[in-house]
């Protein structure tokens, strides 16, 4: 019995032995052919931004070439009458660890088997197990280098394209504003498939990295607040279906839900409320999309008003009103993120250039134009009147629109027309609008209210990525120095 044991646990130890060298060899192949695949992934990621974290992706690649490695190793683990015929023919042993495994095998009792088993122990004694199944280094391992290299040198390719920069300080209150808004807002809601998509897009935006990928987070979510929107009457259409009535005339989605309540709340519905409620429902249903709301919606011309009809009409409207101020509110954090933006530091560069490189700046800091020659019909013009004085219905004429582009400076107003440019009254206004012909009614607005308004536009283009990354600083910049125009 004592010499059985020895024998199993010969043969175990060397199995277990093999298991290791397997997978060794394994795992490393698996990982060479991880590190592989690797490679165009790191050339790629110089040329075009990846939609995912390459240092996760890796990660993840390279544990699962390594439990590929560990499956395939433990797939082919070598049983111990594989290495019993391994140690007869490593060590020229006639067969005798085999045989002795299988009597023991067959629990054979006999006094032969016995013997056999006895002398079978006896020759595996002294042997090595470190002889008979020696370590190897795999054949994968001189192929590392090669792909590393690679992978190595990718980084000197430069990069295609901008980074996104992380949300400066501004910004990033913006972002924290937001995300505490709608966990605000979450108490209110009553769709759970709502509320779930709410709590996804607040946890993005707690771990957001940057500013765009803040926005997408945002216009995500107002896409699904559109697509449960699509399956409700719009405010048109509810101001439009009361017009013809004496008791909802021109009430909105807010006005019909304050007096459904009371109309629930009575007793009866008389006559006249009755027939205006059915006119309601039949102009919605024939606005709206095939849906269930808008059958039961059609089915209530046919029948008379049921409070369960009334107040599924409530609940339809108390969500479309839900919808409409959550969407609000995303509006106004998309605008409110993309304001933030415009609070930089102070930019070493002038106003941007046609070209958009960064303008140039004169020794008191005020940005130098560039010298434009008129058409021929001007020039003439100014030619013949250059000794002449201006009188003052010239000097209230301004360019309106596309002819021009007025700026205050030093506090002062400063209007331009084709005659002559002057410093008028100290309150700065610019001109805007059309070209017309009628002198007299030349609209304007305050300055303070255009750089407002310059500001709100560039917000909204860029929540629409309508300006390109590598113009924003420079347009920055520009508004920072009509703000500072507008301070003084």
């Amino acid at each position: 019995m004592e010499s059985s044991r020895q024998i199993i646990d010969f043969l175990q130890n060397l199995s277990n032995r093999a298991l290791r060298q397997k997978i060794f060899h394994h795992v490393s192949f698996s990982i060479l052919c991880g590190i592989l695949l690797l490679v165009p992934v790191f050339i790629g990621i110089r040329l075009i931004k990846l939609p995912f974290s390459i240092t996760i992706g890796t990660l993840i690649l390279l544990c699962g070439a390594i439990l590929i490695g560990l499956v395939l190793s433990f797939y082919k683990r070598k049983t111990l009458q594989y290495m019993a015929h391994y140690v007869d023919n490593d060590q020229d042993l006639k067969e005798r660890v085999s045989t002795a495994h299988n009597l023991i095998q067959e629990n054979r009792e006999d006094e032969v088997a016995l013997q056999q088993i006895q002398n079978t122990a006896e020759s595996i004694t002294d042997l090595d197990q470190q002889k008979v199944l020696p370590y190897s280094l795999p054949k994968s391992i001189k192929w590392f280098p090669i792909p590393l290299l690679i992978i190595g040198m990718s980084f000197a390719i430069p990069r295609q394209y901008s980074l996104p920069e992380p949300p400066s300080t501004q910004e990033q209150i913006a972002i924290e504003a937001t995300y505490q808004n709608l966990e605000n807002t979450l108490n209110s809601i009553k769709d759970p498939n709502l509320k779930n998509k709410i709590n996804e897009t607040i946890s993005k935006l707690k771990n957001v990295k940057d500013v765009s990928s803040a926005q997408d987070h945002l216009r995500e979510l107002n896409r699904i607040i559109q697509k449960q929107k699509s399956d409700l009457p719009d405010e048109v259409a509810i101001t439009d279906a009361t017009q013809d009535t004496q008791n909802f005339k021109g009430m909105d989605s807010n006005d019909l839900v304050n007096e459904i309540d009371k109309i629930l709340n009575q007793q009866e519905l008389t006559p006249a409320l009755r027939a205006d409620i059915k006119k309601i429902l039949k102009n919605l249903s024939d606005n709206m999309p095939d849906n269930v709301l808008s059958s039961t919606f059609e089915q209530t011309q046919s029948e008379e008003i049921s409070e369960e009809t009334l107040q599924q009409f409530l609940n339809a409207l108390k969500q479309l009103n839900e919808l409409n101020n959550l969407e609000k509110q995303l509006t106004e954090s998309r605008k409110e993120i993309a304001l933030a933006g415009l609070e930089l530091e102070e930019s070493n560069g002038g106003v941007a250039n046609t070209d958009s490189a960064a303008g140039n700046e004169s020794g008191n800091t005020e940005t130098q134009g560039t010298i434009v020659n008129s058409d021929s019909s001007d020039s003439s013009t100014s030619d013949s009147s250059e000794d002449t004085n201006v009188d003052d219905a010239e000097l209230s004429d301004p360019l309106m629109g596309d002819q021009t582009s007025s700026i205050g400076t030093d506090g002062k107003e400063l209007r331009l027309n084709s005659h002559s440019i002057s410093d008028l009254h100290p309150s700065t206004r610019v001109y805007s609008g059309k070209k017309r012909n009628i002198v007299n009614e030349s609209d304007y607005i305050p300055f303070t209210d255009v750089v407002l308004n310059a500001q709100r536009k560039y917000a909204q283009a860029i929540q629409t990525n309508r300006i390109p990354v590598r113009y924003r600083t420079q347009i920055k910049a520009y508004l920072e120095e009509l703000n500072k125009i507008n301070e003084q």
